[in-house]
């Protein structure tokens, strides 16, 4: 016997584990749905599809700029050009650009709104934005918190000699303004709920930032620098400190997510109360109305 016949006063609940209708409304839009549509009234989504060119574009620009600026750096600190492959900031930069490439394409490659969000094809994509703005807010906060104040963050006393104005415009984009990029797509720039596989984001996350701790060692085999200092055992003085160090950093993955976490709940009920004095159908509105219709058509043909 099926679970609708035993337990027929349960089953109907989309509530409850029990239920075996429709996907449950809060995961029934895919990402590539949620990505195309801002969860403000103000920003249409052919502004929206205008705001990601830009971003994307200005990405795509700053990239190359960014990378001659770490090249020309470890040039004129004796190091190898080849070191800026294992730079944390570089990769970071890179994690955002292609999140904005990915979810710029997405726009022209919707899924179909009830196509089931549980499956790796979505996964995926929501662990790559995950890690973008992850990666990203770590960049930001271990530089102004951590390099900076160690002498290590060649700001404010300038950089390496020819980056002239390149070098103040590398650090004010990687370390400031690709932040606020971040932060305003959390905000006004989709309607991505916040991550409901909370455990395998935060593993997946610490996975790939322990995963750059052994890249890190690689390119000190390659290019014999460390990326970081304090990766660096003979400047940290001890190979415990080094490891207290890496600790830390593998622990800025779960504070960021709960940071990234927190502005998505927060986008979230504000963006309720303005869509309600606005009168604006958020895409999870739509979802409701669509589950809920299913509902009533498979109660109508039961009925028959």
């Amino acid at each position: 016997m099926s679970s609708q016949e035993t337990t027929p006063l349960l089953s109907d609940r989309p509530d409850l584990p029990l239920h075996v209708g429709p996907t449950r409304v809060h995961d029934a839009a895919p990402i590539s749905a949620r990505v195309c549509r801002s969860a403000w009234p103000w920003l249409g989504q052919r502004a929206l599809v205008f705001v990601r060119g830009g971003i994307l574009t200005y990405l795509t620009a700053l990239l190359p700029l960014l990378v001659r600026n770490k090249v020309v750096g470890n040039t004129a600190g004796g190091q190898t050009p080849w070191g800026v492959m294992f730079d944390f900031s570089t990769i970071a930069h890179v994690l955002q650009w292609l999140w904005h490439l990915v979810s710029f394409v997405m726009i022209f490659n919707l899924s179909p709104p009830d196509e089931p969000e549980s499956s790796s094809k979505h996964f995926y994509p929501s662990l790559l934005y995950t890690a973008a703005h992850v990666f990203n807010f770590i960049n930001t906060a271990m530089y102004w918190a951590v390099l900076v104040p160690q002498g290590h963050g060649n700001f404010p006393n300038g950089g390496a000699p020819g980056t002239g104005w390149l070098q103040p415009l590398s650090v004010a984009n990687m370390y400031g303004v690709t932040s606020l990029i971040a932060s305003s797509e959390v905000m006004f720039l989709n309607t991505i709920k916040h991550q409901h596989a909370v455990s395998n984001h935060v593993l997946s996350t610490m996975f790939l930032l322990a995963g750059y701790l052994g890249w890190a060692a690689i390119g000190n085999t390659m290019t014999g620098h460390y990326p970081i200092f304090w990766m660096d055992p003979k400047e940290m003085g001890s190979a415990g400190l080094v490891a207290a160090y890496a600790a830390g950093f593998v622990a800025m993955g779960p504070a960021m997510f709960a940071a990234l976490y927190g502005l998505t709940s927060l986008r979230e009920k504000l963006a309720k109360y303005a869509s309600r004095s606005e009168g604006y159908s958020r895409i999870h509105d739509s979802d409701d109305e669509h589950a809920q219709s299913q509902r009533t058509g498979d109660q109508r043909g039961s009925r028959a």
